[in-house]
């Protein structure tokens, strides 16, 4: 399989040599080299992300069929059962020749598979990324689609013939037909001033006092002046504030009723935490694996 960087440096000679063919000199071709060189630069590659399961088939026939060119793993871990599972999908990964990256992560956790995927397509966004939702836990195809609501991933299912095995000693099933796409909805992620005060809340698990919010949204210049002012009323601060705080009650982030005024005090539920989990790489952004910076 020829990268995707490679065939773009093919079509990008063709171009060359076409337009040398009918002008006599680069300046008078028609793509200038810097507009060429932005081409290569911009070419997407297909990446998939594979939680590992029990299976095999499952997780390698889609990366055929749908032409990936870069695999990105999910498993708990290396040892026992599913670090036996992992390096036989490895092997055949690398028997297609596709460069391979597997990540240690609670694939149990949504929240957690959230920001794992997350993070990576957020570092790349120019790539196309796809998740397989049928193989690993249910957990972890729960948190690939809502990944998916978020971020533009292509979500594929592959059935397998459960009567059937392609080796009795290792009770695999073989895969059947084409992988599904999976329809999802589009969700707009949490603005940076929510997501502030929502990191901010998870690191107080008894609440905080909104005069503690505002200087603490102040400090990080999230509330503040707007349009060129250098004052603001401590009335608008704290409404800035409130608009902030609508967000994360919208998402059914806080607990309960946070009262009003001066005696405000928020706190997170169970939902507010995994949201936080979730769009941790929003605020902490994580540098993507080396060997996909390369595509």
């Amino acid at each position: 399989m020829v990268p995707a960087h490679l065939r773009m440096y093919v079509i990008v000679e063709e171009i060359i040599n076409h337009s040398a063919r009918s002008a006599k000199s680069w300046e008078r071709a028609k793509y200038p080299k810097w507009h060429l060189l932005i081409m290569v630069n911009e070419v997407p590659s297909r990446i998939h992300f594979l939680p590992i399961g029990y299976e095999v088939e499952r997780a390698v026939v889609p990366l055929k069929i749908l032409r990936a060119e870069a695999v990105v793993l999910l498993t708990t871990g290396l040892t026992g059962k599913a670090g036996l599972f992992h390096r036989r999908v490895v092997e055949q990964i690398k028997s297609l020749g596709l460069p391979q990256y597997t990540i240690e992560c609670n694939i149990w956790d949504p929240a957690v598979v959230v920001d794992t995927v997350g993070a990576i397509v957020t570092a790349l966004p120019q790539h196309d990324y796809y998740f397989n939702v049928s193989t690993g836990s249910k957990m972890c195809a729960i948190g690939g689609q809502t990944a998916a609501m978020f971020y533009p991933i292509k979500l594929y299912y592959q059935a397998v013939d459960y009567d059937r095995f392609t080796n009795p000693d290792n009770n695999d099933h073989p895969a059947i037909g084409n992988p599904r796409l999976v329809s999802t909805f589009k969700v707009e992620p949490l603005d940076v001033g929510a997501l502030t005060l929502l990191s901010f809340l998870a690191t107080h698990s008894d609440g905080a006092a909104k005069h503690e919010i505002i200087d603490e949204l102040q400090r990080k210049g999230i509330i503040g002046p707007k349009n060129g002012n250098c004052r603001i009323s401590a009335s608008a601060l704290h409404a800035q504030v409130d608009v902030l705080r609508r967000h994360l009650e919208a998402w059914g982030f806080i607990e309960g009723n946070p009262g009003r005024g001066a005696s405000l005090k928020l706190k997170l539920n169970s939902k507010g935490m995994a949201g936080h989990t979730m769009f941790l790489h929003r605020l902490k952004p994580r540098p993507p694996p080396e060997i996909l910076s390369k595509l």
